[in-house]
């Protein structure tokens, strides 16, 4: 779950990576694999499912896949429609987060052809919802368009069948479908807000925690997506502020730690326009938190934190270079640290931030180096907005060295 764009920042700079979150069901299943009427198929099917769902809240994806196999194996053999249905939502979530989308989308169009010659409604709406999750999210807006219209025929379904649960994580979808939608953004702001209040108390009435905290950073996200376009909506008290720094409340109670990291990134993230200097001591918590819990959110912390040194404002030319000096020094520890683990995406975004430094202290050259470097290694993992950006900041660079043969 990204929850629509999140950058009060030029496009660019700041990039959030994706969670990985689920339906919050294993509760339910963690007490089938206890209960001794059942056969031990049934509860070992259970027991897989409840923790392929815990490997997936720690984004730990490949555990997570490995135990869904197992849990949608043995569900396929009871022939437990409820349970082989649940599976695959799980299973479709983590390729979302490990970022094979066309793998997901295949397998949620498969299984829906399926269910649909059975008459399963309920298993049909499930499977409608994962293919608007799926296409909501960087598969264009022609499948958005579709997964708009999917998702409003699974919130039928799951209302008319009294699914709450469910309804409330199709609102999130819906809340996160118009934050990416075109056109008229007082609009679309408003209804994302209003998908977010209403989910928020589905989730709030069935005591999940977790979801509510979800519905609180959409809410938070369509109030920043409107103060970033200039629209003016009828908002939730305390702001986007107020609906954060909820989320985090729920998440952190709610156990759900790698959330909990994830929101107060985001919450430093479009604190950094308004107050730099309290972005950036957000941001050095956020960082150490990921550091802490092994969150993949610590590229875009340690983002916040170089641009909360380059934001601050000073009259004296002296105190303007050091901070953009520390800015490159952070940036480059950061660099050093991903490279150790073999994260490239780490390792793109903290080169990123090299490339923002040195460009503060007028080391084109530098700049240059680390920009051409940062844009082969986003296009080796396949992020066109990162390698649009530094393509764009390397042809300004030349144009400034007066290489105009060499921009693009």
């Amino acid at each position: 779950m990204e929850g629509g764009d999140t950058s009060s920042s030029p496009a660019g700079q700041v990039r959030v990576r994706e969670v990985a979150y689920c339906d919050n069901i294993g509760e339910h299943y963690e007490l089938r694999s206890k209960d001794k009427s059942l056969s031990q198929k049934d509860r070992e099917a259970a027991m897989f499912f409840c923790v392929a769902e815990k490997h997936l809240h720690e984004e730990e994806a490949d555990e997570a896949l490995k135990n869904a196999e197992e849990a949608l194996t043995r569900f396929k053999q009871l022939g437990d429609e409820v349970g082989i249905s649940d599976t695959h939502r799980v299973i479709i979530h983590i390729l979302c987060f490990k970022d094979r989308r066309k793998d997901a989308n295949r397998l949620a169009r498969d299984e829906l052809e399926r269910i649909r010659s059975q008459q399963d409604r309920r298993g049909e709406g499930k499977m409608l919802l994962s293919l608007a999750e799926v296409n909501t999210e960087r598969r264009g807006y022609k499948n958005r368009q579709e997964a708009r219209l999917l998702a409003e025929e699974a919130l039928a379904i799951f209302r008319k069948a009294g699914e709450k649960k469910l309804e409330g994580y199709t609102l999130i979808c819906l809340l996160n479908i118009n934050m990416k939608w075109r056109g008229d953004k007082a609009t679309s702001c408003q209804e994302a807000l209003s998908k977010g209040v209403e989910g928020r108390a589905i989730f709030k009435a069935v005591g999940d925690k977790r979801g509510e905290g979800l519905c609180c950073h959409g809410m938070a996200v369509a109030q920043v997506r409107a103060e970033i376009n200039g629209v003016i909506i009828q908002g939730t008290p305390g702001g986007w502020e107020a609906a954060g720094a909820e989320a985090v409340r729920l998440f952190k109670e709610s156990g759900y730690s790698k959330m909990e990291v994830f929101e107060k990134v985001c919450l430093a993230q479009w604190t950094l326009g308004i107050n730099p200097r309290k972005a950036g001591k957000m941001a050095e918590e956020a960082m150490r938190l990921c550091q802490e819990r092994k969150s993949r959110q610590e590229s875009a912390a340690l983002s916040v934190l170089v641009q909360s040194y380059l934001s601050m404002k000073d009259t004296s030319k002296n105190f303007m270079d050091g901070e953009a000096a520390k800015a490159v020094q952070l940036a480059k520890a950061g660099y050093e640290r991903f490279k150790e683990r073999g994260d490239r995406f780490g390792m793109a975004s903290a080169l990123h931030a090299v490339v923002l430094g040195h460009q503060a202290r007028g080391e084109k050259r530098e700049a240059m180096v680390a920009s051409e470097e940062a844009a082969e290694l986003y296009k080796e993992i396949g992020e066109k907005g990162g390698e649009t950006a530094m393509l764009q900041t390397l042809s300004q660079l030349h144009l400034d060295q007066k290489q105009p043969e060499k921009a693009f």
